[in-house]
């Protein structure tokens, strides 16, 4: 079967959106430059929205789960002379906040597990546990693409194999540095070069540290170096060591397998033979956002994860923002590519439209995290961000020389080691001080990471009062257009509980539905009403929907007798669902069981669910639905029913 996308780069954001578009019917092919996937640890951090898409769309929670150390390891961050060192401060950070508001509430807490181990699982993911009849994705490496053309009918690549691909549409997730966002000369907007780090992934002895207390970060000073330690798997001694380093003075040759070892010894305080250097990499830290994602002459080549924008990696937004782009865009191709509409130019501009701004928010808190960082450096008595502004001046004074200037810098580092020194206690209590007034660097972030909303996404226009809300913590704790849906644990008549969010995924995960769907989740008619008028509202309601769509309509009873105790999310089978069918339109009863429902939409209130679980529209539960009468954009035009004159 021939292709009809091309996705270039197998990262989480390219391989995420291969085994989205396979599970979607889609033929796909993923070409990566380099011959097998990386061992080197990158991005480590998983949040909860992306634990939602890689459960509840691709069935991989209990895997990742399985793979990732226990959350006690990981859930503090250490201030320290080195890990087996001096602990100058240390933040604790709760995974589960009794604050969460409906809208930040989620079956599914993050998780810490690196980069090079969530490949794996998303690559079988693009072969395996596929719906039938759904082609795997044709996945090859060792094969870059080396030039494309676009035209209004599709894109020809040319491949650095020298064979050449025909496909519907391409997709640049092929890195930070990506060659298909400079063929098509789309700049970045930003601040660039913030800081150059040396990467070093580390083995280490687990007996070396055996003392220590465990943490996910060690931000680590002494006069021998300063650095950021990752403790990706304290229990197999798996450690990544980040150094900065100047380029205008200081090159990867400068960091031998020696230098490397004697470093990442003295960041952890061992002796350098309990320490194996695997792999050293140079990494420039940005914070940019690509100034368009799709492509201006024909919309046929589009930008996703990395080549669309580079964070810092503080708050963890890299990786995560990559695999929703994904989850945005996976539903949109496979709509355009099935769908014969004037509008599908216009639903593929709608991914730029509605996920660049949430990539410029992240970018804007990434940073603002990356400030703190600093701030906590500077407490210290060190300036961590002044490497690259002064390496042109020590690039001037000769690497001997500038080497010495550093060392000098870091030589009073050692007022930390003991306690009793005065200008080491003062700074420790500068440190201690900033922390606990809130200055230390959070792990959760629960508005950025569930929150989010696409006012494009919604079948009615926002005012400019709502959409100036989206960014307002207080105005996050309901339902609103565009959101995701909220995360509401319903009772199935079988007893199974199912989560709200991202219920398409779930239908056709379990056979349900042959595709993904949009959802209708209405009220069932007031108690006070007596039976046969709720069934008569009922009945009128459903059968004035009018939709070109296949459409699941989830009815929701409110039963004040049912005392629900039972709150673990499961994954109903087909059987448990209960589904009936009539027509284009399938029936899904259930029960507000915990009053969720309730509390996140209200009762007597309707939504309606895109197929990657945003809300699309919010009204009464007694209105009719006729597509016909929404006229925002290409949603509704995709959703309008056929009308027939007569």
């Amino acid at each position: 079967m021939l292709p009809r996308v091309a996705i270039s780069g197998a990262g989480p954001s390219g391989l995420t959106l291969a085994a989205l578009l396979a599970r979607m019917g889609v033929p796909t092919v993923v070409i990566e430059k380099q011959t097998k996937l990386p061992t080197h640890p990158q991005a480590h951090y998983i949040n909860a929205r992306s634990m939602e898409i890689f459960s509840h769309d691709l069935g991989l929670h209990k895997q990742l789960q399985r793979l990732s150390p226990p959350a006690e390891q990981w859930n503090d961050f250490v201030w320290c002379t080195s890990v087996a060192g001096r602990e100058l401060a240390r933040i604790g950070h709760a995974l589960s906040d009794t604050r969460l508001t409906p809208i930040t509430r989620s079956a599914f807490g993050p998780i810490h597990l690196s980069q090079s181990k969530i490949l794996p699982e998303l690559l079988k993911s693009t072969q395996l546990g596929l719906p039938a009849a759904c082609p795997p994705a044709d996945v090859r490496f060792g094969v870059a693409c080396s030039s494309f053309n676009e035209t209004s009918e599709g894109v020809h690549l040319r491949l650095s194999n020298g064979e050449t691909l025909d496909v519907d549409y391409l997709v640049a997730a092929d890195g930070a540095n990506s060659k298909i966002r400079e063929q098509l000369g789309i700049k970045m907007a930003g601040r660039p070069r913030l800081s150059s780090l040396m990467n070093l992934h580390l083995r280490v002895a687990p007996e070396a540290l055996s003392s220590a207390h465990s943490a996910m970060l060690y931000f680590v000073f002494n006069p021998k170096v300063v650095a950021v330690l990752v403790a990706h798997d304290i229990d197999a001694g798996e450690w990544v060591c980040q150094v900065p380093f100047s380029p205008d003075f200081q090159s990867e040759a400068d960091f031998d397998l020696s230098v490397c070892q004697d470093l990442a010894a003295a960041a952890l305080g061992v002796s350098p033979n309990m320490v194996d250097v695997l792999s050293a990499r140079p990494w420039t830290m940005h914070a940019e956002v690509a100034e368009q994602w799709v492509s201006t002459n024909h919309g046929r080549v589009l930008l996703c994860g990395d080549a669309a924008h580079r964070f810092p990696p503080a708050g963890g937004f890299g990786m995560n923002t990559g695999v929703q782009d994904a989850h945005n865009l996976a539903w949109k191709l496979a709509s355009v590519l099935s769908e014969e509409s004037d509008q599908a130019p216009a639903l593929l501009r709608s991914y730029e439209t509605e996920r660049r701004p949430v990539a410029v928010n992240n970018t804007v808190l990434s940073l603002k995290n990356y400030e703190r960082v600093l701030a906590a450096c500077r407490a210290l008595g060190i300036d961590s961000g002044g490497l690259d502004s002064n390496g042109r001046f020590l690039a001037q004074v000769g690497g001997v020389a500038a080497e010495k200037a550093l060392a000098l810098a870091r030589a009073q580092l050692g007022c930390l080691e003991k306690p009793g020194h005065p200008l080491g206690d003062l700074r420790v209590q500068q440190l201690r001080r900033l922390l606990a007034q809130g200055g230390g660097l959070p792990l959760v972030f629960p508005k950025h990471e569930l929150a989010f909303a696409y006012s494009e996404g919604a079948l009615e226009a926002q005012t400019a009062q709502e959409a100036k809300a989206i960014d307002n913590a207080a105005m996050v704790d309901t339902v609103r257009v565009g959101s995701r849906a909220p995360h509401c644990c319903l009772e199935l008549p079988s007893g199974h509980v199912f989560s709200l969010a991202d219920l398409s995924a779930q239908l056709h995960s379990s056979g349900v539905t042959r595709r993904r769907c949009f959802i209708l989740v209405r009220s069932e008619p007031k108690e006070e009403e007596n039976d046969d008028r709720k069934g008569g509202i009922q009945d009128r309601a459903l059968g004035q929907i009018k939709c070109r769509q296949p459409l699941v309509v989830v009815t929701v009873k409110s039963d004040l007798d049912l005392k629900g105790e039972n709150t673990s999310v499961s994954a109903p089978s087909l059987h448990d669902w209960s589904a009936t069918t009539s027509g284009s339109v399938k029936h899904l009863p259930c029960i507000d069981a915990l009053g969720d429902w309730a509390n996140a939409v209200g009762q007597g209130r309707s939504l309606l669910m895109r197929p990657d679980g945003h809300v699309a529209w919010l009204g009464d539960s007694n209105e009719s639905f006729d597509f016909s009468r929404f006229k925002n954009g290409p949603l509704a035009a995709l959703l309008a029913p056929v009308r027939v004159e007569k």
